[in-house]
């Protein structure tokens, strides 16, 4: 056919890269072969340096909804502390305050759990951030207000928000939090969109903002929903978030959604396929990737659905290395 230009196969592969297979490492663990499925829930290593098999398991289902549960390898459930009957937002938090889990991290180093929770009554909101050890003694570190209302709202489902993590690894460092929904740093919601890279200091809370994207970046919307993977050594995150679907009763015949922003450079792409069972994505039955982070790791789990399936513990490295191939993949890296 006249004018047709036949694309080079070697230069545009058809196949999306593998995603990794899931980080076995630090197995076994409570329910770390995901038997019991994830409903509302994400189960994730407890404590790597205490008791061996502990797992925490996670479970909201609403903005407002939360509560932590410590369990031992045999299934029982931990009454030392706050872990008694469940963790609530007000214990986790250290104020009753606090009405909305935000995000989490597990220091392996200190072996503690990092928790970041929000007063939604304040305006603008409140951040409440505290840590736990496996005894149930919780710390409150700080809490701050956030710089303006566009931060508002900001919860564990949400899709403007990235996960806690720490910025000089384990043991080391204040944490950050990535906010796609204001045009730069502190500012209102509004193009360009560049987003605020938010710094939680460990020492009292405190809050600092900058850009997330550069000037180089302007979009009518965000660069990418859930920004809760990377930044990687090439400096992209990722939003893996949601199935691409037209039914939820078969999601193992669809595609998951995603996005991917290039930090450095300020190229972005937004809802593309980030793949599905041909390569080796996680998927859910029902809606909302959610995704945490620990020292190594990566832990998937769902907002809705009877469960995750694939692979919901992931290596911080091949995690990394993975997304980069996606942004070569998708012409921003």
């Amino acid at each position: 056919m006249a004018g047709l230009i036949r694309r080079n196969a070697a230069k545009f592969s058809s196949l999306l890269p593998r995603f990794p297979r899931q980080d076995t490492s630090g197995w076994p663990y409570y329910n770390c072969d995901n038997g019991a499925g994830a409903y509302h829930a994400m189960w994730r290593k407890a404590f790597p340096g205490g008791t061996a098999g502990r797992s925490i398991r996670t479970a909201a289902n609403a903005a407002d909804s939360f509560d932590a549960t410590l369990y031992n390898i045999d299934g029982t459930e931990s009454t030392d502390g706050v872990w008694n009957g469940g963790m609530t937002i007000a214990e986790g938090a250290g104020s009753s305050n606090a009405d909305r889990y935000v995000s989490s991290y597990m220091d392996t180093s200190e072996n503690v759990w990092y928790m970041l929770f929000t007063d939604t009554t304040t305006n603008p909101d409140t951040y409440y951030f505290s840590k736990v050890n496996e005894a149930g003694t919780v710390t409150a570190i700080g809490n701050a207000q956030l710089g303006n209302a566009s931060f508002d709202g900001a919860c564990y489902p949400s899709g403007t928000m990235g996960t806690l993590r720490r910025l000089g690894g384990d043991g080391s460092g204040n944490f950050g939090i990535y906010f796609v929904g204001t045009s730069g740093g502190n500012a209102a919601a509004a193009a360009p969109f560049r987003g605020a890279a938010v710094t939680i200091d460990v020492s009292d809370g405190s809050l600092s903002y900058a850009n997330m994207m550069p000037d180089t970046f302007g979009g009518a919307s965000y660069p990418t929903q859930y920004p809760r993977i990377g930044p990687t050594d090439n400096n992209i995150v990722a939003g893996v978030y949601q199935m691409w679907a037209g039914s939820t009763t078969r999601p193992q015949d669809a595609s998951v959604a995603g996005g991917l922003a290039n930090l450095t450079n300020g190229k972005a792409i937004n809802q593309v396929n980030m793949g599905g069972t041909l390569n080796g994505m996680p998927w859910t039955n029902g809606y909302y990737l959610i995704t945490e982070r620990a020292a190594t790791t990566y832990t998937f789990g769902t907002y809705y659905g009877t469960g995750v399936y694939g692979p919901t513990t992931v290596n911080v490295d091949e995690l990394h290395a993975w997304v980069d191939e996606m942004a070569v993949y998708y012409g921003i890296l």
